[in-house]
C-alpha cells in the first residue's frame, strides 16, 4: 500500500542542518536542435539535502529558468525542519518576482530530495516506500539525437541497435512522414514507434495538416504537438487524428497534470517539474482513473521508482547515457541496472539517482552551501 494512501512508515524525525545548491553546465558532444531551440549543453540544478543522519539530493533541468537561484535563495528555509517529511519542500519560499515555472521546479526538487531522506531513514528504496509493486520495469529509449550531423544511415542503425539490446519502446523528434515511415520501418514492425513534435506547430490546422499524414503508420503516440497550457488545442487536435496524442512533461503542478489528462491518450509525467513525487503520485492516479496510459519523462533512474510502486505507469523514458543527449550520467554516484529493454530497481535505500558531489563541482558554474552559519559561496564559476 502507497505511502500516500494510508500506510505510512514513521522515522524519527532527522532536522536538516545543511542545503547545498548547484547551476551545473555539462557540455554536449554536438548541438541539439529541437524546433527552435538549440541545446549546446545541457544546465542542470543540483540539490543535496543533509541531516545529521541522510543525504538527499535532486538534479533537474533549469530549461533556462533561475531555479538554482530560487533553491539558494529559499535554503535558509529547510534549516532545522524535519527531513523526513517532504511536505516541508513547500516551505521554500518564492522569491519577488520568480515565474511560477521557476518556484514550482524549484519546490520539485525539494521534494524529490526530502523523499531521499525519508527512504533512507526507512531503510527502503523509494519504490517499495510507495507500494513495492514490481522491481523491472519496461523502457522506451529515445534515440535520433543529433541528426543534422548524422546520416539517417546513422540513425536506422542505431534504432536497430536499440532493438537489439531488447528495447520494444523507441521514440524519435521529427514529424516528416517519409523519414519517420523509413525509421519506424528500420526499427522493425514489432516495435511500438513514436515521435515527439516537440510543441512546434503554431494552430490546430497546422497539426492537423502533419498528423493527417503520420495517421497512416500507426504509431504509437505523437508527443507535445502544443505547449502544455494549450490543453484545449491538444484536446482538439486528439479528437481529429487516429494517432495517440501524448503530453504532460512540463506541465506544472498535479491540478494542471489532472486537467491535461482529459485531453491526451497518454500523460507524461516528470516529478522534477509538476511540483516533486508527492504530487507525481496523484496525478499518476488522476490519469489510470480516466482510464489514460500514463509513462515518465527522462531520468530514469529516478522515475522507474514511481513505475516500480505504480502499475499504472506503463512506460519509463530513457535517453540512453551512450548517446551523449543526456549526459546527467556524469553528475550521478550510481546508476540503475538496464537489460534486456528493462530497469531493475535496486534494494539501496533512497531514491535510486544519488549524486557524486565531487562531480557535481567539477561542472559547477556555481555552488552555495547554506546552514545555521549562513550562505556561504564556493570559489566554483
Amino acid at each position: 500500500m502507497s505511502v500516500l494512501t494510508g500506510h505510512v512508515l514513521a522515522p524519527a524525525p532527522a532536522p536538516v542542518v545543511a542545503v547545498d545548491v548547484a547551476l551545473c553546465a555539462v557540455p554536449l558532444p554536438h548541438p541539439i536542435r529541437l524546433g527552435a531551440v538549440t541545446y549546446i549543453e545541457r544546465e542542470y540544478v543540483a540539490l543535496r539535502v543533509r541531516t545529521e543522519s541522510q543525504t538527499g539530493t535532486a538534479i533537474g533541468y533549469t530549461r533556462g529558468l533561475p531555479v538554482a537561484e530560487a533553491l539558494a535563495a529559499g535554503a535558509a528555509a529547510l534549516l532545522g525542519r524535519d527531513g523526513t517529511r517532504p511536505e516541508v519542500a513547500s516551505s521554500i519560499p518564492a522569491r519577488s518576482g520568480d515565474a511560477r515555472a521557476t518556484s514550482v521546479r524549484a519546490t520539485s526538487l525539494g521534494d524529490i530530495a526530502l523523499w531521499d531522506v525519508r527512504a533512507q531513514a526507512c531503510g527502503l528504496p523509494l519504490w517499495r516506500l510507495l507500494g513495492g509493486e514490481r522491481e523491472r520495469v519496461p523502457l522506451l529509449a529515445v534515440g535520433g539525437y543529433f541528426l543534422d550531423r548524422r546520416s539517417v544511415e546513422d540513425v536506422e542503425a542505431e534504432l536497430r541497435a536499440l532493438v537489439q539490446l531488447g528495447y520494444r519502446h523507441l521514440k524519435v523528434h521529427g514529424t516528416d512522414p517519409e523519414l519517420v515511415a523509413r525509421f519506424q520501418r528500420a526499427a522493425g514492425p514489432d516495435i511500438a514507434f513514436a515521435v515527439d513534435a516537440h510543441m512546434q506547430w503554431s494552430d490546430v490546422g497546422e497539426a492537423l495538416e502533419a498528423c493527417r499524414a503520420l495517421d497512416e503508420l500507426g504509431l504509437a503516440f505523437v508527443e507535445d504537438p502544443f505547449a502544455p497550457d494549450r490543453w484545449r488545442d491538444t484536446a482538439e487536435l486528439r479528437r481529429r487524428i487516429v494517432t495517440p496524442v501524448a503530453a504532460g512533461e512540463d506541465t506544472l503542478g498535479v491540478d494542471e497534470l489532472c486537467r491535461l489528462a482529459a485531453s491526451v491518450d497518454v500523460l507524461r509525467v516528470d516529478a522534477t517539474t509538476c511540483g516533486g513525487f508527492t504530487p507525481a503520485v496523484s496525478a499518476v492516479a488522476a490519469g489510470a482513473a480516466l482510464g489514460r496510459r500514463v509513462m515518465t519523462h527522462a531520468f530514469p533512474d529516478l522515475h522507474a521508482h514511481l513505475a516500480g510502486a505504480l502499475p499504472a505507469v506503463e512506460l519509463v523514458e530513457v535517453i540512453p547515457y551512450e548517446s551523449g543527449a543526456n549526459p546527467v550520467d556524469r553528475l550521478m554516484a550510481r546508476r540503475q541496472r538496464i537489460a534486456a529493454g528493462e530497469l531493475t530497481l535496486s534494494e539501496q535505500p533512497g531514491h535510486g539517482m544519488p549524486l557524486d558531489w565531487d562531480a557535481v563541482e567539477r561542472y559547477a558554474k556555481w555552488v552555495t552551501s547554506t546552514d545555521r552559519a549562513g550562505i556561504r559561496r564556493p570559489g566554483w564559476s
